[in-house]
């Protein structure tokens, strides 16, 4: 097995002799500008050098060193200056970096029963000193990232985001479909690259960046990190005999991402290279959409151009030479090619056969999402419900407490559909679904048969401030995920996703008055029905109020309605808030223009508003953010108020009941145990009066006193085993002398008043009386009021 796998990485890790690399440099223009060549060779500061040891995720697997990054971080005051020194002395010297470059590598499985070596995944494991180093360089380059890179790559790039090259994507492949009359037609090419960054050539990687504009030092530097690495492959866990590559990136270097994506502009280079002069054309959705002629994200590729043999041949033509200059090598079989609906089925099976790829009717994913969409939504979206299902059966056989079934839904289960949820508004029911799933995993389930649901799930997913247990309503937050793309709609209308969806869908207009159209696109139809969540929630900032009208726009900071109260007078319905500013010296509200024109209530809301001195244009902004930007999280709570249909703004819990659960969640004991006590404050412990509400045919009476029915307020806190118990504890407030109706009423009154260690005693005296009963019931044992203290102590 060893020499297979030496013998395989060997050939891979081996130069192929790069050729062809003018006709791609000799087309690249300098991006990197003299301000950023100064930011990229500027000496290293300790705090750059510390602030990558932090931004590491501590867990991370170690290399040869064997210290993971967490030991760095804990023990930075003793070793700190030591790193900073290595991490500058190693990016100076050749010598002492080709000692911190050896690494592991690991293989991991693309399948789940590998067969040959190129279902087998390398991550290299880098030794984590030499990763702080990689990791500050990496910093610096993000800088220049956006600058150097061309918009049709969005991976990595500060500001771009996966779900923009899908959106493009989707669009295109939805312009692909219903194009179904008209002479010319349309393809879309998905490439699949073999090893992607295994095969990239060190000469054409370091070609690349000294025609960008890189300084020279810079490049020395990075090329340092790149050509001194030496592996060790894992086998058995046992390394093997050291091997030299002379090409190759390592997945796991935090340099790598950025290296691979100027390497990918060369092929970039050479595609908009062709479309400068005339040899290629692009798609063009509709009447003044930008052309768009490729898509890269990382090594997931898309080329989209006129299905015309001209444009295939100049594609095949560009393909052999990234290929020959890059070492980068397409995999054929994996790639495959669509057409816009009316082209001729022969047609397209001889330009598929030029291309040298299959034929396929569409595109099934791109970047994990759905390409073709069909009317029933619940069924092109049902593998989201499996995947969640599957996770939850994986676990319902084991022995989780009720702490680790909030964390695995949390965490696990409702992260699942969040990918899909930023593009496509998900079916109601089908949403509905997998929060029934997951409430049974909640609560509980034995085979086919449910425990006792003992809250609806919207409760549950009330934030625990307001009585629930924070779990999200899945319809909400795919609101709230859609509102993002909308707000970026608004705010980055020059990215490319922006621009395209503009032309499209509101030409004439803006995103805020934008119709739906006429045969919209699936995400387009679930960003729209998204704008009402931005609607609640955004309002004007009033700079030099030109452009924001009175009566008209939403520019008081006063939610929900963010309007003045105010009817208009005649004839000014469309008057500029700059019409009630004085600019006489610094600007100011003209306050005998409010007195006039508004109710007092407006009055003291507007001059409350601050007028800046440059009076800047009026910009939209966020309400529910002190910044004026737009959060997921607080969009949710807004798209909570829009899926329930309610608008205005009250909380749902008073002050009272908040500081109860604020004093439930603070408590400084274990999880389950606070999961308890919200459970007494909602008075839905299995207790024999709840059995019987829910239709269990059993015995009412306390097992303690035998007088009275067993509620949770008799057995916690009424009963006199419970008295007696409370007695003996050492808390000034004692359980009988809190006269309550309500469980919930009867604990608020506990804690309040009380320190915090007594409010912890309280929680977990609770528990013990519960455990006590429990025995009682299920074993017949009975503990001493003295042993119930003693157990909670």
């Amino acid at each position: 097995i060893t020499s297979i796998v030496t013998d395989y990485f060997g050939d891979l890790f081996r130069s192929s002799g790069p050729s062809m690399m003018e006709e791609i440099l000799s087309a690249l223009e300098p991006k990197v500008t003299a301000d950023m060549q100064q930011v990229l060779i500027a000496d290293f500061s300790y705090q750059e050098i510390k602030d990558a040891v932090f931004q590491m995720q501590p867990s991370k697997a170690p290399g040869p060193d064997g210290l993971p990054p967490l030991f760095y971080q804990k023990y930075w005051r003793i070793v700190g200056d030591d790193v900073v020194a290595a991490i500058r002395a190693f990016l100076q010297s050749n010598d002492m970096l080709r000692q911190l470059n050896h690494t592991f590598v690991t293989l991991i499985p693309k399948v789940k029963e590998p067969r040959t070596m190129a279902q087998l995944h390398p991550i290299s494991l880098c030794n984590v000193l030499y990763r702080i180093g990689a990791k500050t360089l990496a910093n610096r380059m993000k800088f220049v990232m956006q600058s150097v890179i061309s918009e049709s790559q969005s991976a990595f790039v500060p500001g771009r985001l996966i779900t923009d090259n899908s959106i493009v994507a989707f669009e295109i492949a939805h312009f692909l479909k219903q194009r179904r009359r008209g002479r010319k037609g349309s393809l879309a090419l998905k490439l699949d690259m073999s090893k992607a960054y295994d095969r990239v050539e060190w000469e054409f990687l370091e070609k690349m960046m000294l025609a960008m504009g890189f300084p020279i030092p810079w490049v020395r530097m990075v090329m340092d990190c790149v050509t001194t690495v030496s592996y060790s492959f894992l086998v058995n866990g046992e390394p093997t005999r050291i091997l030299y590559p002379t090409r190759g990136l390592r997945q796991g270097d935090p340099l790598s991402p950025y290296l691979f994506l100027l390497c990918a502009e060369g092929f970039t280079t050479l595609l908009s290279k062709a479309e400068r002069q005339g040899q290629l054309q692009g798609i063009v959705i509709c009447r003044g959409a930008p052309t768009v002629s490729h898509l890269f994200f990382a090594d997931d590729s898309f080329v989209f151009a006129k299905a015309t043999d001209n444009n295939c041949g100049v594609l095949k033509h560009i393909f052999e030479v990234y290929e020959r200059a890059s070492g980068q090598q397409i995999n054929c079989q994996k790639s495959c090619v669509a057409f816009s609906t009316n082209i001729h089925m022969d047609t397209q099976s001889r330009l598929a056969s030029v291309l040298g790829v299959p034929r396929v009717d569409s595109h099934a994913t791109y970047l994990g999402l759905p390409m073709m969409l069909g009317r029933n939504k619940t069924f092109c979206f049902r593998y989201l419900k499996e995947r969640v299902w599957k996770k939850l059966q994986g676990w319902r056989e084991q022995t989780l407490s009720i702490a680790g079934k909030e964390v695995l839904l949390k965490v696990v289960a409702q992260s699942i559909p969040l990918y899909v949820m930023s593009c496509f508004l998900l079916p109601q029911g089908l949403c509905h679904e997998i929060e029934q799933m997951m409430a049974r995993f909640w609560w509980g389930q034995q085979g086919e048969n449910r425990k006792i649901h003992w809250m609806r799930w919207e409760r549950l997913c009330k934030a625990k401030t307001e009585g629930g247990m924070g779990f999200r309503c899945l319809q909400a937050f795919n609101m709230a995920m859609l509102a993002k793309q909308g707000w970026r709609l608004v705010h980055n209308p020059h990215s490319l996703a922006s621009r395209l969806l503009k032309a499209k869908y509101f030409p004439q207009t803006n995103f805020w008055e934008a119709t739906l159209g006429s045969r919209p696109s699936c995400v387009w139809k679930s960003i729209w029905t998204a704008r009402k969540v931005l609607e609640m929630g955004s309002r004007f900032q009033i700079g030099d109020g030109k452009s924001v009208r009175i009566w008209g726009d939403k520019w008081v900071p006063r939610p929900a309605t963010f309007a003045v109260i105010t009817s208009p007078l005649d004839g000014m319905e469309n008057t500029k808030v700059s019409e009630l500013i004085c600019n006489e010296g610094s600007p100011q509200w003209d306050l005998q223009k409010l007195n006039n024109l508004f109710l007092p209530v407006d009055v003291v809301d507007i001059v409350r508003i601050p007028l800046s001195i440059r009076a800047p244009p009026d910009r939209i902004v966020w309400n529910y953010d002190k910044h004026g930007l737009f959060t997921v999280k607080s969009a949710y709570r807004v798209a909570l108020r829009v899926t329930s249909g309610d608008e205005d703004e009250s909380s749902s819990s008073n002050s009272d009941t908040s500081m109860l659960w604020r004093h439930i969640w603070n408590a400084n004991v274990p999880t389950k145990l606070k999961i308890f006590a919200w459970r007494v404050a909602h008075d839905i412990l299995p207790t024999k009066a709840n059995l019987i509400k829910k239709g269990v045919d059993m015995q009412d009476m306390c097992m303690f006193c035998g007088d009275i029915t067993e509620s949770a307020l008799h057995v916690l806190a009424m009963c006199p085993f419970a008295v007696a118990t409370w007695n003996i504890s050492l808390l000034t407030r004692h359980a009988h002398q809190v006269r309550c109706h309500t469980m919930k009423d009867w604990l608020r009154e506990m804690l309040e008043g009380t320190s915090k260690a007594q409010r912890d005693h309280i929680i977990t005296l609770l528990w013990a009386i519960w455990g006590n009963r429990n025995a009682l019931l299920w074993q017949g044992v009975q503990r001493s009021p003295h042993d119930v203290v003693g157990f909670a102590q």
